[in-house]
């Protein structure tokens, strides 16, 4: 069976993500770039640049005055924020590209994976006071495996799907019987391909792993387990038929803080009404 560095490779060898795209977020890793590498880098993509003005001046960000340059726009979003929007553009293509196989719907499982990023970053920012930039991140790329193998052992994929909607485990239960593997050490191991920071990588790798200790709710990957709750509960499941059952110390810790939750629940489903076009329209 194949490994996940080794359906990784065999994914990049399909070059889904444009190369740019990679580039930039590489660059954005390193401490040393500057702004104007960063800047040459996306002018040798002219729709990527046409894109991050279009998504700058979308009614999501609300701005009196439009931004009519790529290094205002820069300025104005954050190197962070920038690479998330590089990394949106560049997977949207990915996930709203159908299959045909009708073995599940890469746009549902899109909607769910930016719902799951956004109320983990609202989380991250309003519960934990952080900037919550990585956590979004993170969300946007927890389930990005399931593209990778859907992309790369389709046949093997389609069978890992069909036991799971009819049986009574869990979904990396049956990937790691058929693929000897899963999404998450897929996942993680496209991160750091791509050279996303450490946290994500292992927040990706461990948003199905079992959490002990309260005080290992503070850390990213219960984030990611807590949003993803969250986002399933308000209707954003990556499949229609079946999710996985939350644990129960996740359940437990929103009930305990209920009012706090309440509240996030509400502004998170404003929240992905405001943010609809900018991560689903492929126009934009």
């Amino acid at each position: 069976m194949p490994s996940a560095q080794e359906i990784v490779q065999s994914f990049e060898e399909l070059r889904t993500i444009p190369h740019i795209a990679l580039r930039v977020c590489q660059l954005i890793s390193h401490e040393e770039t500057t702004i104007r590498q960063i800047e040459e880098t996306i002018q040798l993509d002219p729709v990527l640049v046409s894109r991050i003005l279009r998504m700058v001046n979308s009614a999501y960000y609300g701005l009196r005055k439009p931004i009519a340059s790529l290094p205002k726009a820069i300025i104005f979003l954050g190197l962070k924020n920038l690479r998330n929007l590089v990394v949106i553009d560049a997977l949207r293509g990915v996930f709203l590209r159908e299959q045909s196989n009708g073995t599940f719907s890469r746009k549902q499982l899109w909607i769910h994976c930016t719902a799951v990023g956004v109320c983990a970053r609202m989380i991250a920012r309003r519960l934990l006071g952080r900037t919550g930039e990585d956590t979004f991140l993170a969300g946007i790329l927890h389930d990005i495996g399931l593209i990778v193998e859907d992309q790369t052992h389709e046949a093997l994929f389609r069978e890992v799907i069909e036991r799971y909607r009819a049986g009574t485990g869990l979904l990396i239960e049956y990937e790691q019987e058929l693929l000897g593997t899963d999404h998450c050490a897929v996942g993680e191991a496209l991160a750091a391909r791509w050279g996303f920071p450490e946290a994500v990588q292992q927040a990706i790798l461990h948003h199905h792993t079992a959490i002990e200790h309260e005080a290992e709710l503070q850390q990213m990957p219960a984030v990611l387990q807590i949003a993803h709750h969250i986002a399933n509960t308000a209707g954003y499941q990556a499949f229609s038929e079946k999710t996985d059952p939350p644990l129960g110390i996740i359940v437990d810790h929103i009930q305990q803080q209920a009012v706090e939750y309440q509240a996030l629940t509400e502004a998170f489903c404003k929240e992905m009404e405001k943010a609809a076009r900018l991560y689903e329209d492929e126009g934009i």
